[in-house]
């Protein structure tokens, strides 16, 4: 935590969790109470941890390469799921196929980066940071693109990281403001854990009347504005609970995220980015049942989530892009369902609804030209997804998130 000589705002400057947003100013809460425009635009981010296997999501059905790489890990091409006459679905992405027959989905094929780390943490840190470079900035690549964007009285609501009590690296800025939100009925101010002994207990109680609305001055002054506007923020959020979905939701753990993210957005919170997180995604073995089982969840969370936009009309304000921190290996590890697969490198991405150009974007997968760890090789730095996002989704300059200039794909209108 800053000194509370540094600035408000830097001071207040992040939460996560039932700690709540931070921050002091007023202006926020009076445009939050109002239903956000229509041409409010919403970026949500689903995020594929651990390494999503893209060629067993959208399979090359027709190369001989992928059939000799992955002989029992391979989806058979008569059960792959209609694409196009080269590439198939895999099976369990029933809902995302027939979306993208309707022209609602488009596929951006080879993304990664050069030299792709295959660590989990580090990969991640780079997608979210928007940098290759050591020591890693400050500020993720969102985070950036508020502090250059937004202006200084925008909400704490305007970056919600749901499902989780910690932020992303990806929502770290220096003086915007975000929170992570691992349920509304967690996110709240509580003065001590449960179970704590009594000195915990009169300790907190102490700390939380210093704390109290008017009581702050000198030095908890900042931290006095902090719990004000965290009650404030917890308030906004509560009334989420009075928005009605406008479909049935699955009960996994994403579908509550998401369904959470769907009224944010239906209800007018001043949101305009969303981090919802499926786990699961590194299948170094058995990877046939587990992965069948991820893919159908995204399938039937996704969908209703696009569902339940469709039936209150906000559809066309928002974007979902999907994100994985890298690929899997072409080849297979193990035989028969004990089958799995290493980090790879370069992936696809998902880009579904607001203004998506439907299609398959970028070149074919090489299956024949792999990298010395026999993985393909990225033909599409993943900095041009961000770019095209921040430019064609909300028309914003992508050099001064980005701190260089990016080629935007095709995959937006």
């Amino acid at each position: 935590m800053e000194r509370p000589t540094s600035t408000r705002r830097s001071f207040l400057g992040a939460c996560a969790g039932g700690s709540a947003a931070l921050t002091s100013a007023p202006a926020w809460l009076a445009g939050a109470t109002r239903p956000a425009l229509e041409k409010d635009r919403v970026l949500v981010i689903v995020q594929l941890r651990g390494g999503n296997d893209g060629l067993n999501t959208v399979i090359p059905r027709e190369d001989a390469l992928y059939y000799n790489a992955r002989p029992d890990l391979a989806i058979p091409a008569k059960e792959a799921l209609p694409l196009d006459d080269l590439h198939g679905f895999h099976p369990s992405l029933r809902a995302i196929a027939r979306r993208y027959a309707e022209g609602q989905i488009g596929i951006q094929r080879g993304v990664g980066y050069k030299g792709t780390n295959l660590s989990h943490f580090r990969s991640m840190d780079i997608w979210d940071s928007a940098s290759l470079d050591l020591p890693l900035p400050d500020r993720g690549w969102i985070g950036s693109w508020a502090d250059e964007h937004q202006p200084e009285d925008a909400s704490p609501l305007a970056m919600l990281a749901l499902g989780r009590d910690v932020l992303p690296r990806a929502m770290r800025a220096r003086d915007s403001l975000a929170c992570a939100v691992p349920s509304i009925d967690g996110y709240a101010i509580r003065p001590a854990p449960e179970g704590a002994d009594a000195e915990v207990v009169a300790r907190r109680e102490r700390l939380m009347r210093m704390m109290a609305p008017g009581t702050g001055s000198g030095p908890m002054a900042p931290l006095s504005a902090a719990v004000r506007a965290a009650r404030s923020s917890i308030e906004e959020l509560a009334r989420t609970r009075g928005g009605k979905a406008g479909v049935e939701y699955p009960g996994s753990k994403l579908a509550r995220d998401l369904e959470l993210a769907a009224r944010v957005i239906t209800e007018g919170i001043p949101t305009r980015f969303v981090y919802v997180t499926q786990d699961g995604y590194d299948t170094h073995a058995n990877q046939p049942g587990p992965h069948r089982g991820l893919l159908t969840d995204l399938d039937r969370a996704l969908d209703a989530f696009l569902g339940d936009l469709e039936a209150h009309g906000a559809l066309d304000r928002v974007l979902v892009m999907t994100i994985s921190e890298f690929g899997r290996r072409v080849a297979q590890n193990g035989v028969g369902q004990t089958s799995g697969s290493d980090h790879g490198a370069g992936s696809l991405q998902l880009f579904v609804g607001g203004t998506t150009r439907p299609g398959l974007h970028g070149p074919q997968d090489d299956l024949e030209n792999l990298d010395e760890n026999g993985n393909l090789i990225p033909k599409i730095d993943f900095r041009r997804s961000y770019a095209t996002v921040i430019e064609d989704w909300f028309g914003g300059d992508s050099k001064l998130t980005l701190g260089a200039s990016y080629e935007k794909l095709g995959v937006l209108g």
